[in-house]
């Protein structure tokens, strides 16, 4: 959200997950952080923020504050609880409303400030309250706060907050071990339906690639049925939509060879808000450039060798926030073993079968 204002920036760094940066004065209203950047204010999200620096004029005017502050005065650490808040320095607003309650026990912003509700005379804190006081205590960016919390979270049954956490711990790490087992099974709710497989036969070898990170949790590696590879063969966009990105820079190398990591060549399809990329395509193979609009069943490139091996093609679909999801297909042919392929609807890919287009498909 943008809001046109005139305000002096006290120039805090914001640095978000996705690496950009703003500057200006953060500030928090009816439990809403923003960012006042001199010429406009930005509606920010916590969890897509991986740090706040150069607070300097904030630190400084809080710590006058608090010298100046009367501890023993319910008022006073009422005041500075909420001058905390209102600058977005939660700890010290959550540790301020607690010494309230040490001189003023019943006070009833501190309690519904730190997660309590009143039933029946006594001051109570559900979980999901409770999770919500745990939240504010933890800096953005603290991997091992928000780690800590997510088993909190799974231990108490807190779901809403398990899957926040894990969310925000993969934008912090893609590679965090703990959040990707948690995020797993909300990811599974987010499957998306492609119209055919990538290939017209193929093998899948593979359900999640190493190495195992947020964009390769439930990524789909195929390969030749035959044993051999599926260099050469030709791979169709699974869905239509729009090119998005086309990065061909390696030449094959012999099959067979040796595999190196980092040689990747790749298409990239949007559809709606959902990235499906193709892996391991041959340098000039791809018909399409960017933004250009592609059917489902149009071909995108051939399979190459340009890490090594016998050819493989990867498939990744990615959701805004670029994590993988699950995929199945809503129309083609799948088997195992010697049998034929039969014809499956909504079909989910499992490793150790084959799986080929279906006829009439796109």
């Amino acid at each position: 959200m943008f809001v046109l204002i005139c305000a002096a920036a006290w120039g805090e760094r914001v640095v978000f997950c996705d690496g950009t940066e703003e500057e200006g004065r953060l500030f928090y209203r009816k439990g809403k952080l923003y960012l006042d950047t001199g010429g406009r204010v930005l509606e920010l999200d916590k969890h897509r923020i991986a740090s706040i620096t150069d607070r300097g004029d904030t630190w400084n005017e809080y710590r006058r504050r608090r010298d100046a502050a009367d501890e023993n005065s319910a008022d006073d650490m009422l005041e500075l609880a909420r001058w905390c808040a209102e600058h977005f320095l939660m700890p010290e607003a959550m540790a301020c409303y607690r010494k309230v309650l040490k001189v003023d026990p019943d006070n009833y912003e501190a309690r519904t400030a730190l997660g309590y509700v009143e039933d029946n005379g006594r001051w109570v804190r559900w979980p999901e309250a409770e999770y919500r006081w745990r939240e504010a205590r933890l800096r953005c960016g603290d991997v091992k706060g928000y780690t800590e919390l997510a088993l909190w979270c799974l231990n108490k049954g807190v779901t809403d907050g398990l899957k926040e956490c894990s969310f925000y711990l993969l934008r912090l790490d893609p590679f965090h071990e703990s959040a990707l087992k948690w995020a797993r099974r909300f990811l599974e709710r987010d499957r998306f339906t492609l119209d055919r497989p990538p290939l017209e036969r193929a093998a899948v070898l593979k359900v999640g690639t190493e190495p195992l990170c947020a964009g390769t949790l439930f990524a789909v590696l195929f390969g030749g049925t035959d044993g051999k590879g599926l260099a050469g063969c030709e791979a169709f966009a699974p869905v239509s939509g729009t090119v998005d990105y086309v990065q061909l820079p390696w030449e094959d190398l012999p099959p067979g060879s040796k595999r190196k990591a980092g040689r990747e060549n790749f298409v990239i399809l949007r559809s709606g808000s959902y990235r499906v990329a193709l892996y391991g395509l041959s340098k000039g193979s791809c018909p399409l450039e960017a933004g250009r609009p592609v059917k489902a069943g149009e071909p995108v490139g051939k399979v190459g060798t340009p890490a090594g091996g016998n050819g493989t093609l990867e498939l990744r679909v990615l959701n805004a926030d670029s994590f993988s999801v699950p995929v199945r297909f809503s129309r083609c042919l799948a088997g195992r073993g010697k049998a034929a392929p039969k014809p499956a609807e909504n079909h989910v890919p499992a490793a150790g079968e084959t799986v080929a287009a279906a006829r009439g498909a796109p």
